[in-house]
């Protein structure tokens, strides 16, 4: 039988020092070193959503995710991506999302014009820029980096 697509959003100890809550889930009652996992199909759907709330264009979706624009139609559809890079992505774009969360808690409409906005760090790219050219794992490192300075 063939194991179940999940993505790995970190340990409940980070989900707990962040003080981040999950719909459903029950951190607290978890042991520190115990993964959080997200079934593929509804980590898929979300990091679309997200994107959608940073007003990306379906070809800008494309290029973050590495696939063509009828994949991305595809994922829409709930096709589940096959591929490691396309689902380490949407890990990030996840992961990406929690960190702006914590960090701009009260600050919807940044969190939401961040990802297009220039910053210095990418040098003056656009996070969406530097995700297209670089990958989503920079991008994701740099905000992880922030939450623990």
């Amino acid at each position: 039988m063939k194991a179940e697509c999940q993505l790995d959003l970190g340990s409940a100890g980070e989900y707990l020092m962040l003080g981040i809550t999950l719909p459903g889930l029950d951190v607290t009652s978890m042991e520190e070193e115990e993964r959080i996992l997200i079934k593929c199909k509804p980590a898929t759907v979300l990091a679309l959503r997200i994107m959608d709330d940073w007003h990306l264009s379906t070809q800008e979706k494309a290029d973050i995710l590495n696939v063509s624009t009828s994949t991305v139609h595809r994922y829409i559809k709930g096709v589940v991506p096959k591929r490691i890079v396309q689902r380490n992505r949407i890990r990030d774009i996840l992961l990406i999302h929690r960190a702006l969360l914590i960090l701009f808690p009260a600050n919807s409409d940044f969190r939401l014009e961040w990802a297009k906005s220039p910053n210095k760090y990418f040098n003056n790219q656009t996070a969406v820029s530097h995700m297209v050219s670089n990958g989503t794992g920079s991008v994701r490192e740099f905000l992880e980096g922030q939450l623990f300075q």
